[in-house]
């Protein structure tokens, strides 16, 4: 009996002082205590407040957006909310503060910490395109140029990297349609639907609900059916494209994205054949 009270009692006390301590850094953290559209209300506590500072919201234990503060007057604070939500009485942590486990869950996410709910969360969608295309086949005796439209439609995964870097995977399908006129042939088209794997790395300009973005990358285009009246048809195969990107992503909320963009593709030319395209894409995301 003796022995079990010389072991339990400093387990006792450790138990007691790490819940006493927990609960201490909970009470007295800086909470927000009001919120109106993209302003939120502070209670400073005993947390040391500074203009221009960003916390992130801390909802549940879990990150669920960026703060940053416009202005500060005694124990009371002003502040906008950049990225994510927040609520009333959600609890904030200043950015760069190393909180408990941090260092397991940066080796986890494979970066650090910082950046608030939007850039850390994975995004998957649907994309449709509208393109406009461009084929030249130089033959022995004349060079054949012809143009087209076609459509795609792509699901796609946007996961973040870090605040502005992220990396977009797409899988879907693409139509390449062109037509022209040869001397020796008449009317002359080229028609191929490819399945296609596309990788992107992403750079964000902007991190509000307004969020233009860069991207470059390479898609591997797998021809599903072809036919055309210039190009050798046995030999269209797979082929790698490379992926020029300008767009915007808009937040409608945390958990909806929409996004637009202009894409350059460019097929590596061979010595007779030079294929490009320009694509519009629009569609929509989710958070997951």
């Amino acid at each position: 009996m003796h022995l079990s009270r010389i072991i339990l009692r400093p387990l006792t006390a450790l138990f007691v002082g790490g819940a006493i301590a927990l609960f201490s850094a909970d009470a007295f953290a800086a909470r927000i205590t009001k919120t109106a559209k993209k302003s939120v209300m502070i209670e400073n506590e005993d947390t040391e407040v500074q203009v221009d500072q960003k916390f992130f919201v801390i909802i549940d234990g879990k990150k669920k957006g960026l703060v940053q503060i416009t202005k500060v007057s005694g124990g009371k604070s002003l502040g906008k909310i950049t990225k994510g939500r927040a609520e009333v009485d959600a609890t904030l942590e200043p950015v760069g503060k190393a909180s408990a486990g941090g260092k397991k869950r940066r080796k986890k996410d494979g970066g650090d910490e910082g950046g608030g709910a939007r850039e850390q969360a994975l995004y998957i969608g649907a994309l449709g395109g509208y393109s406009m295309n461009n084929q030249s086949v130089k033959g022995l005796s004349e060079t054949v140029s012809m143009t087209g439209s076609s459509f795609s439609i792509k699901g796609f995964a946007d996961y973040p990297l870090s605040e502005s870097l992220g990396l977009i995977v797409r899988l879907g399908v693409d139509q390449f349609g062109v037509k022209g006129e040869s001397k020796e042939r008449g009317a002359v088209k080229t028609e191929i639907m490819y399945g296609s794997v596309d990788a992107l790395l992403r750079y964000s300009f902007g991190s509000g609900s307004f969020s233009p973005f860069a991207a470059v990358g390479l898609g591997i285009w797998l021809p599903l059916s072809k036919q055309s009246d210039v190009l050798d048809v046995p030999r269209i195969a797979t082929t790698n494209v490379i992926l020029l990107d300008v767009g915007v992503n808009y937040f409608l909320s945390n958990r909806m994205m929409l996004t637009g963009l202009f894409e350059y593709d460019y097929f590596p030319p061979s010595n007779d054949v030079t294929t490009s395209a320009m694509t519009l894409r629009f569609g929509a995301g989710f958070q997951f």
